[in-house]
């Protein structure tokens, strides 16, 4: 019978005087070899919001090599050398390992979350009177920052095999003497505890816990404290233009918070809401030019492989166009995030949600139950979107389903806003329904921006300078390829439509609506009309 192989163990010492101790025991009781020290620096990489983590995954740069692995596993997915200790890996830059995780990073780069000091030594173990040989691993990490002080931690990897008589005692006196950190933990962990980040801290969706019986007051200010930790938590990555997503975030929240303003009134003092309503429009109007660029060159190599080889570098002219207008774009927006003017403005949004309003300037809505106002806010988007998406015909212009769109995006909101207070199942299949005519219009809303900015473009690079040939032609290509690609969207939308406003999708509004829905689920799936 094969012999089952025994698992690593991972004990943790309190501190450097235990490790040592610990060391002093052993060279009494056993014949000890020791392998030369050997260190290096260790990084760990994942994309802000931990994209990798999530996949059960783990990149390490190690002995100047990226390696890629599965999580509490040490064999390599792949590996990469790595001449240089970046940062910031965008996602464009060419890469066999970033195209490996290129389907689950997408559009982020990937960031250097930290840095340790790795010193690792193996020692042999040997009785004098017996010939069986144990091998342990001493490690000790070291945290590296801009600190003055250093944190450490100090490790013992080793291998328990109780048929070994003459290590018995080793073991009992490993267990008194550390903190056992489980069977095969991986150092990975040991890494991010010292460094003490929780990974997939992080999300950009919106995560706010209601109780049916708070006022609409009290869940407002939730929420958007909510929105709020996300807009902050997404500045410094768009001062430095890391990558698109931050924006993405940023922006969808700016935008969530201007809706929850509008659509559920009479809950803050209209005069204090002025200034905030009307810097976040500001705010918002900022982030449309840099969105719409980024889009766009996500984009190109889809738009590549679109033209024949021979016209494909006629597109050098249009990213450098794009790329110079993203950068002014992105310095406008740089400068807003730094101005005192948002500074403050910021502080006093915090300040503001974290105030309550007095009683004698409350207004009339702010006492009412948010599950009451939950009810009454969606039945009258979703009454309003359908009314509003059956005037919709063949003929109708493009700026009729856009006002669509916006409307979409009103109830998907407030449907995020108030998902907790409703069963889980009924509101994904509502925001499955939804999600589908907002991808639809979505995608005709792009390809309208960019035809538009395709004409813009060739306008302006014109004026610089005479364009190639190949820009011409391939903006002739791209411009007709998206017109068709519009046409066909377009034809798709009475379908899509038609699914949104089904019966079944109709009757979990009408249940979520009535006033006895509270954490109640329609026995067969619809609910009593």
């Amino acid at each position: 019978m094969k012999k089952k192989q025994s698992k690593t163990i991972l004990y943790k010492f309190p501190d450097i005087n235990k490790r040592n101790t610990f060391i002093d025991i052993l060279k009494k009781e056993y014949i000890i070899h020791e392998k030369n020290l050997e260190e290096y620096q260790v990084s760990l990489y994942d994309t802000f919001d931990w994209r990798l983590f999530k996949n059960n995954q783990k990149l390490l740069l190690m002995n100047k090599t990226l390696t890629l692995t599965k999580l509490f596993d040490s064999i390599p997915l792949i590996t990469e050398p790595a001449t240089h200790h970046k940062k910031i890996v965008r996602y464009r830059e060419k890469s066999p390992l970033l195209s490996a995780i290129l389907s689950i990073i997408k559009t982020r780069a990937l960031l250097r979350h930290t840095s340790i000091l790795m010193k690792s030594r193996i020692l042999s173990l040997q009785t004098p009177e017996s010939e069986e040989t144990m091998y342990l691993e001493i490690i000790e990490l070291t945290l590296l920052s801009g600190l003055r002080y250093h944190p450490k931690a100090f490790l013992l990897a080793a291998i328990p095999d109780t048929s070994q008589q003459e290590f018995k005692s080793f073991f009992r006196a490993i267990e008194s003497m550390c903190i056992r950190k489980g069977v095969k933990q991986d150092l990975y962990f040991h890494i991010l505890a010292l460094s003490k980040i929780k990974p997939g801290n992080y999300s950009g969706k919106l995560n706010s816990e209601l109780l049916p019986h708070m006022t609409t007051e009290t869940g407002c200010r939730i929420i958007l404290g909510g929105l709020l930790h996300i807009i902050m938590q997404n500045e410094k990555g768009i001062k430095k233009n890391i990558d698109p997503e931050f924006l993405h975030d940023f922006r969808v929240s700016i935008r969530k918070t201007r809706s929850l303003l509008s659509q559920v009134k009479k809950v803050f003092p209209k005069k204090e809401l002025t200034q905030f309503r009307t810097y976040f429009k500001k705010l918002a109007k900022l982030t449309n030019e840099p969105r719409d660029i980024d889009v766009f060159l996500i984009k190109m190599k889809e738009f590549s492989g679109i033209l024949p080889e021979h016209i494909q570098k006629g597109l050098i002219p249009l990213c450098t166009y794009l790329r110079k207008k993203q950068t002014v774009s992105y310095t406008q927006l740089k400068k807003e995030l730094e101005s005192e003017v948002y500074k403050t403005l910021l502080k006093k949004w915090y300040i503001f949600l974290n105030t309550p309003t007095k009683s004698e300037v409350k207004p009339s809505k702010a006492d009412i139950s948010v599950y009451k106002t939950a009810q009454k806010s969606i039945g009258v988007q979703y009454q309003y979107l359908t009314f509003s998406g059956l005037l919709i015909h063949e003929n109708s212009p493009p700026e009729a389903l856009h006002s669509l769109r916006i409307e979409c995006k009103k109830l998907r909101y407030l449907l995020e806003f108030f998902m907790s207070l409703f069963p889980a199942p009924i509101m994904k299949k509502i925001i499955s329904g939804l999600k589908l005519l907002q991808d639809n219009l979505g995608t005709y809303q792009d390809l309208q921006v960019q035809q538009g900015m395709l004409c813009t473009a060739f306008e302006d690079i014109k004026k610089i300078s005479k364009p190639l040939k190949e820009t011409g032609e391939a903006l002739i290509i791209l411009t007709e390829h998206l017109k068709k690609e519009e046409k066909e969207i377009r034809v798709n939308f009475d379908t899509i439509f038609k699914l949104f406003t089904s019966d079944e999708i109709r009757s979990y509004f009408l249940f979520i609506c009535r006033s006895d829905s509270m954490n109640r689920m329609p026995s067969t799936g619809t609910a009593e009309l």
